[in-house]
């Protein structure tokens, strides 16, 4: 479905691969789950909950050269969208 638009889909987790697998076959995800156990790339993205070891649910759109184009991190007011942001910078947008 994404490939008709040159996008690829993946999901990020702090979860061992083991888990993920389990998981990914129970819901009958087909994309590639990513586990993030150190949470660097979570933290990079302001998702992370450290003290659980978990990351708040979020949706991230990331152009070809590595700019978010969209973040959406449920439960919170952040919400970025059409701005230039990267990974792990100190700029928001609230809604």
């Amino acid at each position: 479905m994404f490939q008709a638009e040159n996008t690829e889909v993946v999901g990020i987790s702090a979860n061992a691969p083991f888990s993920q697998k389990a998981f990914a076959d129970f819901a009958k995800i087909n994309y590639p789950l990513l586990s993030d156990r150190d949470g660097k790339i979570m933290q990079a993205f302001g998702v992370y909950d450290e003290p659980r070891r978990i990351a708040k649910r979020a949706y991230v759109i990331i152009d070809k050269d590595g700019v978010v184009r969209y973040l959406n991190i449920r439960g919170t007011k952040i919400h970025i969208e059409g701005d230039q942001w990267h990974p792990g910078s100190n700029h928001s947008n609230t809604c």
